[in-house]
């Protein structure tokens, strides 16, 4: 299973130094001469926009073994001059629309006008799965369905299709027998229990397989959950939640778990340290993942 950890607002930062983690940029060539890339690299992916410098960046750094896998929002990165260096060191990446976070600052909405510079960024930086604009509570499933033939027609792939419940059984079946990858959506905006729609994975994940698709599920990172619900991928900000809430996590690679460790009463988490210690400790488990679930 890929996990893949969302940024929040686009706002990542990456650090290069040398350490045991393999770039995968390739050497380029300027004037005859061969510019290589350093052979091995570390980052650090951060929430912070605060404007500091590598060496106060570098204080608090963690090595892997595997590139990271990332989902972002185009509506985010098309602007992020910083996520666009980072891609050559990420493991992969899913891309979503950023559909809804534009109507938020927007009075009218060129839908056509978006969904061409989604797909131009998504040919312009080589990405292979991203999202329809799953906005059917807003425009109307058949104008999503417009929309994403407008959007594979000009990317020159498909995109990945969201369903919610709204769309019914007999779509879902549809999706699977036409799409390599479907993703099921809306366990945060659907309104029906998460219990409720566990219980329904099976069948999904099943279907999706029968038909020879991979599914990604949105939003779910239930570690219990994880170990039972055999998803090709699935997407989640559970590695802010530490940062926020005050605690911080630790994998446990006895049983895959993510265990949380409060703070001592009297102290308070340095929250740029927090944030890079979770998604370090949450690098480790989406390794886990890619090797026992």
């Amino acid at each position: 299973m890929f996990v893949y950890l969302a940024g929040e607002n686009g706002k990542w930062r990456l650090v290069k130094k040398y350490a045991d983690i393999p770039c995968r940029q390739p050497p380029t060539e300027t004037n005859g001469a061969v510019n290589r890339v350093p052979e091995q690299c570390t980052y650090i992916l951060q929430e912070s926009t605060q404007s500091r410098t590598a060496q106060q960046r570098c204080t608090h750094t963690h090595t892997h073994t595997q590139a990271p896998l990332l989902l972002e929002s185009y509506y985010y990165a098309r602007k992020n001059t910083v996520i666009k260096k980072l891609l050559p060191y990420l493991g992969g990446i899913l891309l979503d629309s950023g559909a809804y976070t534009f109507m938020q600052g927007a009075e009218t909405v060129d839908w056509d006008k978006y969904v061409d510079a989604y797909a131009d960024w998504i040919i312009e930086h080589g990405v292979e799965l991203f999202f329809e604009l799953d906005i059917d509570s807003v425009v109307g499933l058949k104008e999503v369905e417009r929309l994403r033939k407008r959007l594979e027609a000009r990317a020159g792939r498909q995109s990945i299709p969201v369903w919610h419940i709204s769309r019914g059984k007999d779509y879902y079946l549809a999706m699977c027998r036409d799409y390599k990858y479907v993703a099921f959506g809306g366990l945060q905006t659907d309104g029906v229990p998460r219990n409720k729609i566990e219980k329904a994975f099976p069948w999904f994940i099943d279907t999706a397989h029968k038909y020879g698709a991979k599914i990604h599920g949105l939003g779910y990172t239930n570690i219990e959950g994880l170990h039972r619900y055999h998803f090709d991928s699935v997407d989640s900000t559970a590695w802010l939640y530490g940062n926020r809430g005050g605690y911080l996590y630790k994998f446990n690679p006895r049983n895959g778990t993510m265990d949380k460790q409060d703070v001592p009463p009297g102290h308070r988490l340095k929250a740029q340290a927090a944030a890079e210690w979770n998604f370090n400790e949450w690098l480790k488990f989406q390794q886990y993942a890619m090797k026992h679930l």
